[in-house]
């Protein structure tokens, strides 16, 4: 598998997105890539788009309730096998070995970093 691209969308301001693109990270020994097949608009990103939650901030990425196929899986993945329909919450990403995440309390994860605020450039679900 040879992908080197991604595109997401992209909310600018209030009513106004756009597609980006962007290099593909490259794969981590615990990353799983998914061929996104499709994605739910939540009321929080209504909301966003149409200006009743300015509060976040703009450019923002999108979309955080995803669902698709697993293309890849990192070496020391064990809980995810390619071909393997999934769902995924792409608000945060989070490092998975901390006390908190060990015992799957994510929202308290030492690493966790919110994907579309913390860093905007990076694609949410759209």
């Amino acid at each position: 598998m040879d992908i080197k691209k991604m595109r997401f969308g992209m909310l600018k301001a209030k009513g106004v997105t756009e597609i980006r693109e962007r290099a593909l990270p490259e794969m981590g020994e615990f990353d799983v890539l998914i061929k996104q097949e499709t994605c739910n608009i939540c009321t929080t990103d209504y909301g966003q788009f149409s200006g009743l939650r300015e509060h976040q901030g703009y450019p923002m990425a999108v979309g955080h309730e995803a669902a698709g196929i697993v293309e890849q899986v990192g070496e020391k993945v064990t809980d995810w096998k390619v071909g393997q329909r999934v769902v995924s919450d792409n608000s945060a990403h989070v490092c998975g070995v901390c006390p908190a995440c060990e015992m799957g309390d994510f929202l308290c994860c030492e690493e966790k970093v919110n994907l579309g605020l913390d860093n905007n450039t990076w694609g949410g679900g759209f």
